[in-house]
């Protein structure tokens, strides 16, 4: 956290001794705190000149920073991302988000389904949507994968690692939904192979904590033939749902076996 220190001192004097004054104090509480102070030293001819100076030292404190008024701008936003959001290139905008941070910086959270923007493209958005807004206004890309990730094997920490950022990014909007598979058949093959606490049930049970952290129910653990993770706009399928090693769909429904069949 950064400190800061400010004084202003009203002094009956000349103004070469208040300069003086003004200084030692510097050098003094900088010695102190460790801190460079602002120390500012007026000086008044008369006793009934300070009320007029402390003042005008009152003055000299600077005006808290007012969140930028967006909303009157909000339709001028939409125009632009209407206009030139590349749908083709990085997909469709799901939704966007405003926020305005303590100091007053406003930035908009685009996020899609698709590849990254990229620093160019993220930079002329900002700068247009900043023109639009009459204010700064900064960009934040957020891609949401289209296809599923998956892995071949939990591979211990290096798979809830690339999980999780996903989960925190999920739980931020409504509508969107992580669907975590993990294969049904673990246990099975645990079991056959003589029991025992396993590393995949470990990373199991370390995705099921990450999920029911996300609000909502906005993430769940479904059973699946292989270690994969969706996101989607769909709610995910009931947990119990999905017998021990049944196929899933792209969206993580069950299959059903007499549509496979007749496929086949």
């Amino acid at each position: 956290m950064e400190h800061r220190i400010r004084v202003n001192v009203v002094v009956v004097d000349d103004p070469e001794r208040a300069q003086t004054l003004e200084r030692s104090m510097a050098v003094r509480l900088s010695a102190a705190t460790g801190v460079v102070p602002d120390v500012r030293a007026v000086a008044v001819p008369s006793a009934d000149a300070v009320r007029e100076a402390g003042r005008a030292a009152l003055a000299l404190r600077p005006e808290p920073i007012a969140p930028p008024e967006l909303r009157p701008s909000t339709d001028r936003l939409a125009d632009v991302l209407s206009q030139e959001w590349p749908a083709g290139v990085v997909g469709p905008l799901l939704d966007c988000h405003i926020e305005v941070g303590p100091a007053g910086a406003a930035r908009v959270r685009l996020i899609h389904f698709g590849g990254a923007l990229g620093a160019p493209a993220e930079q002329m958005l900002a700068r247009n949507l900043s023109a639009a807004a009459g204010e700064d206004i900064g960009v934040v890309d957020v891609s949401l994968p289209v296809e599923p990730l998956s892995a071949a094997s939990p591979l211990g920490e290096a798979w809830v690692g690339q999980v999780a950022p996903v989960l925190d990014e999920v739980g931020r909007y409504d509508g969107v939904y992580a669907c975590i598979g993990v294969p049904a058949a673990t246990r099975a093959r645990r079991d056959a192979a003589g029991g025992g606490h396993d590393e995949e049930d470990s990373v199991r049970n370390e995705l099921s904590g990450a999920a029911a952290g996300v609000p909502g129910g906005q993430a769940r653990v479904v059973g699946d033939t292989a270690w994969t993770l969706r996101v989607q706009t769909d709610p995910c399928p009931d947990v119990d749902s999905i017998p021990a090693g049944s196929p899933t769909d792209a969206r993580g429904a069950p299959l059903d076996p007499a549509t496979e069949a007749a496929r086949d």
